[in-house]
């Protein structure tokens, strides 16, 4: 009985303690919630006392909540303030502003409209800038494009292609868009082209592409076609040995 009587009074005593702590808590907050009370007030008098009582819904905006805090105004609260009152109003906050001590604010409303002027032109002229540099890029990539496909269509008729309007559109279709990309081609993009044109042209084209410096390129259409259908039947012969085998009739016991 006794221990458990202890036991209870122990439980009563942290119960207590938890409570002080949120008693504590709620104090705190309230206090504070007074605190902020008086700084509204004290700020509101002495708005009124400079007959500024109209602009405390504009400094509540700008995140003003007490007298210190406009010693901390920034020249982007500076403009809101001037968006919501007349100039003459603000002239009259910033005489008061600058009595509490704010070395930075601006000297008067024409001075502040006059920067805000200047930022936005000098904006403006930033962004006329830019905009001139990004056409003139444009228009150098269009011209070196027109330039490297000038190129390649003239070298494509110094080959001698007998039909050279089929091998442009073919070389488009395989992304060779400059006389360079030649020397990259793969051989599956060899096997579009070849599909595109006649073997006799298509040789003519693997002959200076060779002399472009291309070292793996296919000898000749017959050499590709070749290799082409050697890789099919090998790839038609792997999928006929990995799919399953059917059997012929029940009595086929054979796997």
């Amino acid at each position: 009985g006794l221990l458990e009587f202890l036991g209870h009074v122990e439980l009563q005593k942290e119960h207590q303690k938890v409570d002080t702590k949120a008693v504590d808590r709620n104090a705190a907050a309230e206090l504070m919630k007074q605190a902020e009370a008086e700084k509204l007030e004290e700020l509101k008098s002495w708005l009124a006392s400079g007959e500024l009582a109209t602009i405390a819904g504009a400094l509540e905006k700008v995140g003003v909540k007490g007298k210190d805090d406009l010693t901390r105004l920034d020249e982007k609260a500076f403009e809101g303030l001037l968006a919501e009152m007349s100039d003459t109003t603000f002239d009259l906050l910033l005489e008061n502003v600058k009595g509490l001590g704010h070395e930075g604010a601006p000297s008067s409303a024409e001075e502040l409209r006059e920067k805000m002027r200047e930022t936005a032109a000098a904006q403006e002229a930033q962004r006329q800038r830019q905009a001139e540099l990004s056409r003139l890029e444009q228009q150098r990539r269009q011209e070196e494009e027109a330039r490297v496909a000038d190129e390649l269509s003239r070298w494509l008729a110094s080959v001698g292609l007998t039909n050279p309007t089929t091998a442009a559109p073919a070389l488009k279709k395989v992304g060779v868009k400059a006389k360079d990309d030649l020397k990259g081609l793969r051989a599956k993009e060899f096997e579009v082209l070849l599909a595109a044109m006649s073997e006799a042209d298509f040789d003519l084209l693997l002959e200076n592409v060779k002399g472009l410096g291309h070292e793996s390129a296919p000898s000749s259409a017959a050499e590709l076609r070749h290799a082409a259908d050697t890789k099919k039947r090998q790839e038609a012969a792997a999928a006929k040995k990995a799919a399953p085998k059917l059997k012929t009739s029940i009595w086929d016991t054979s796997g």
